[in-house]
């Protein structure tokens, strides 16, 4: 039997142990048919246990909406991946000084996924969502509903610089909420406030009031990952499902050839560049490549037993929740495909660069 024919036995567990058994015995540890025969029962078994996550995967996520119901953590992961907050100051002569402060919270994402923002609404039980052609905000300005807001991310940490943002935002509202009439000090405060947070404050802002003191934005340190439910948000709103083809000519037999390979990316700003080893830590797999704009850095992985031993495992026990969950259904299938080596056969490959054509920006809906 050569290796091709043994490909297409399917073995159950017990199977495979029995085998690997006899193997030994029969052969000694160190024999090289057993090392040769003990590899290829490592590959039956990736496959037969693939074949078996995809099996309750398309059972589990045959639906591709968002689950009932959000983690807190998971929704602390994607604001820390997609949210913001902003404190908008603008001129109005029925104002104190006149000028209007606007503190709010939000996300925006394309309306694809406006079935998560209502969902994230669902979860908070407040805002509105606002819509400018493409894209949809969830947005929250109400005092009562930011304290809400507020005392969620007290709870279940931010752990991006993002934070840093979250503590003036914070501030800010405190001050607004505890003063019905601002003093002008109140008001120079959060223009001090305001001054590091985002892009800072107008150069009207800067004319009117020459005194302000900025307050300096403090630094996240604590980036330890708090909760897989976290990670899995996080991915939703910064990771990126990529399958790899390049077709080259064959300098043996002239035959047209095409290697394939899945990668998975995480981005994020250099200044986390803390969280991202802590989330190559936690995986226990991938390594970090800086962007060439030097301003972003990557987790990247594509070592494929990685991805079917440790990231499939953690996404079908952790689902992603937005509709990047349809780039990685069609990542996984891919990942089957390559895994029965079906990736080496026409249709198979065919199957794959359809999967690829279809993915991410290319994808309709």
């Amino acid at each position: 039997m050569d290796l091709a024919e043994a490909n297409k036995i399917k073995l159950n567990n017990s199977q495979l142990v029995i085998l690997q058994s006899f193997f030994s015995a029969t052969w000694g540890a160190q024999h090289p048919l057993r090392c040769i025969a003990a590899a290829h029962l490592s590959a039956l078994r990736d496959a037969h246990t693939i074949n078996s996550e995809y099996k309750k995967f398309n059972s589990i996520n045959s639906n591709l909406k968002p689950l009932s119901a959000l983690n807190p953590y998971w929704i602390s992961g994607f604001t820390d991946a997609e949210g913001f907050f902003t404190v908008k100051i603008y001129q109005d002569k029925g104002r104190s000084f006149g000028w209007r402060i606007q503190p709010q919270f939000g996300i925006t994402l394309h309306k694809r996924d406006e079935a998560l923002l209502n969902l994230i609404k669902e979860f908070l039980g407040f805002g509105t969502i606002y819509k400018d052609r493409e894209f949809l905000t969830y947005a929250v300005r109400s005092l009562k509903e930011l304290n809400k807001v507020i005392a969620h991310f007290e709870k279940y940490s931010l752990i991006t610089q993002k934070k840093a943002d979250f503590e003036l935002f914070k501030q800010i509202v405190f001050i607004k909420a505890n003063n019905r009439h601002l003093s002008l000090e109140n008001f120079k405060k959060i223009l001090g406030l305001r001054v590091n947070l985002n892009s800072g404050i107008s150069e009207k802002l800067k004319e009117a009031f020459p005194d302000i003191i900025p307050i300096l934005k403090p630094f996240v340190t604590l980036q330890d990952i708090p909760d897989p439910h976290w990670l899995t948000g996080f991915i939703d709103g910064e990771g990126c499902f990529i399958i790899n083809t390049q077709d080259w000519i064959s300098t043996v037999d002239g035959r047209t050839c095409c290697k394939v390979w899945l990668t998975l990316y995480i981005t994020q700003h250099i200044r986390d560049i803390p969280l991202m080893n802590n989330i190559v830590k936690y995986l226990d797999c991938g390594q970090l490549v800086k962007k060439s704009s030097h301003s972003a850095v990557d987790f990247k992985l594509g070592n494929f037993n990685n991805i079917i031993n440790k990231i499939v495992p953690f996404l079908q026990k952790y689902p992603l929740q937005s509709v990047k969950k349809k780039d990685y259904l069609d990542w996984f299938e891919a990942s089957v495909l390559i895994s029965n080596k079906e990736h080496l056969t026409l249709e198979g490959l065919a199957k794959i660069k359809t999967l690829k054509n279809g993915m991410n920006k290319k994808r309709e809906k």
